[in-house]
């Protein structure tokens, strides 16, 4: 997704398709990777692999927001710990990657991305409902950012008359971020596995009430 909206790959290839084959100097401007900052809301497993690959490739700097998180661990990963205002206000990508929970539902809602930079991108690979899509489609019709890339929506299928399906500077993808061939076939096989440790008596190592799990 990043790499899309930092070429503006959605929208030159509908100026080739529409016929226009002229260099927008001026109108589309996109800057070098290594000049950038990629911000993250939430700094677990995926966005630290995410944040990993677009520092060692591309040479961006890494900044985040995690409760969870003490500030002298992530920088010992490479990372800049701030608060989710300074997160949104530097980056010029904001990438959430945290669970739909009562305390993240509407987490960026109008006063949240009124903080971004006009030239910065909202990536949502996580969960509908996080952002507040009222919200986000008023700042997308209105250029007070640059773009977003959202893979998850509040109601899922979304409707083809949504405002989002009617803007030329927002990607779409139909809940997709996690698919692969390797991907299914790593799910079927790590849930056995986990299944397999239950059933001889050992603690499986991916769950998702690990604190219970810790306790017997």
């Amino acid at each position: 997704m990043i790499l899309c909206l930092s070429r503006h790959l959605f929208q030159f290839n509908a100026r080739v398709l529409s016929g226009n084959f002229k260099t927008p100097y001026g109108e589309i401007i996109p800057h070098r990777m290594s000049t950038q900052t990629a911000g993250f809301i939430g700094y677990g497993r995926i966005a630290r692999q995410a944040a990993g690959k677009l520092k060692t490739a591309f040479g961006m700097k890494i900044v985040c927001c995690d409760p969870f998180l003490a500030k002298e661990s992530v920088e010992a990963i490479g990372a800049e710990k701030l608060e989710l205002a300074e997160v949104l206000q530097t980056s010029d990508y904001v990438s959430i990657n945290v669970s739909l929970l009562p305390t993240t539902r509407n987490l960026l809602g109008s006063a949240e991305i009124a903080l971004m930079k006009p030239t910065s991108f909202l990536i949502n690979c996580s969960r509908g409902g996080i952002v507040n899509e009222d919200a986000l489609a008023d700042a997308l019709l209105n250029k007070r950012i640059a773009g977003a890339a959202m893979d998850t929506f509040t109601h899922e299928p979304l409707p083809i008359d949504h405002i989002f399906c009617k803007l030329d500077n927002v990607i779409l993808t139909p809940h997709v971020a996690w698919y692969t061939h390797e991907a299914v076939v790593s799910v079927q096989r790590v849930a056995a596995e986990q299944v397999a440790l239950v059933l001889t008596g050992k603690k499986p190592t991916r769950c998702v009430n690990l604190d219970v799990i810790q306790k017997n």
